[in-house]
């Protein structure tokens, strides 16, 4: 049995490295775009749509012009629905209105909800498997979850995140009573899972810093995510223990990215910190 766990532990944590085919296949997206000229194209942002919060999140969606934004990038930092089904609406829609469209998952992304076809009909056993059906789903749409130059030059990397408990200081003793987001399954624990993303991002951020030593410039890189990457960022009234992953900030700043977009906590602003400039656009903000 305990060896069934540590082959079961290791499989878990060699996904973020990104070794299967089907997960090079994926990566080779990331320089389709790299000559097209700079000024060819806007990148645009939203965040914490909640499709599944009501017909005129749907209609405001639809509603987005079919031709205005057709060559150009929207980013969508999470909590786009509770459900796969209801992510798997908003992303179709949105990639109808725009060239390309990048997506992380934010905590109501990753729920397991019961009486759901998350639970009922595709069984997700946790929200690992949820989240690695979303990259199928992203894939068979032509939505992205992985960084891509999207111009010469202009890069756009998805930070995917999950909150961690290292914004409350080094003397910080996690309080198991605590429980936010119940819905979502963790096989590592939820105190624990920001690191296997945190390893996810690791691998992008090496492949552009290594682009970028080969060209002698950083570029111009937009970073997004759904958690608050920075100490210094309000969580506004959501819990502070579960809104930040502050260990993005190193990987933000690692490859000179001048511009971060967030989400999650509906407060729509703007704070320039330590050379970036971090922005929120919340349809619920």
């Amino acid at each position: 049995y305990q060896e069934a766990m540590r082959d079961a532990a290791q499989a878990l944590w060699s996904i973020p490295r990104l070794e299967s085919p089907i997960a090079r296949k994926r990566v080779q997206r990331f320089s389709e775009d790299s000559q097209k000229s700079p000024s060819s194209a806007r990148i645009f942002a939203i965040s914490d749509v909640h499709i599944d919060h009501g017909d005129s999140v749907v209609r405001w969606a639809e509603g987005i012009s079919a031709t205005e934004f057709k060559n150009d990038v929207l980013i969508v930092a999470g909590d786009l629905g509770d459900t796969f089904n209801a992510i798997q609406i908003g992303l179709k829609i949105f990639k109808r209105k725009f060239r390309r469209v990048f997506y992380v998952p934010g905590n109501h992304d990753m729920w397991i909800r019961p009486n759901t076809q998350d639970a009922t009909k595709l069984k997700f056993k946790d929200s690992i498997c949820k989240l690695l059906a979303l990259l199928d789903m992203c894939e068979k749409i032509g939505a992205e979850m992985m960084p891509a130059e999207v111009m010469r030059g202009v890069f756009v990397v998805p930070l995917l995140s999950w909150w961690s408990s290292s914004v409350m200081g080094a003397g910080y003793v996690s309080d198991d009573t605590l429980v936010y987001d119940a819905f979502c399954k963790w096989p590592m624990g939820d105190q624990v899972a920001h690191k296997w993303f945190v390893n996810w991002n690791d691998y992008f951020v090496q492949k552009l810093q290594k682009l970028q030593k080969e060209r002698g410039q950083k570029g111009e890189v937009v970073t997004f995510s759904h958690f608050l990457p920075h100490e210094s960022l309000p969580a506004g009234g959501a819990p502070s223990l579960a809104s930040y992953s502050i260990e993005l900030q190193s990987q933000i700043e690692g490859i000179g990215a001048k511009t971060h977009i967030w989400g999650h906590t509906h407060c729509n602003a703007a704070y320039q910190l330590n050379g970036v400039m971090y922005q929120q656009h919340s349809l619920m903000g």
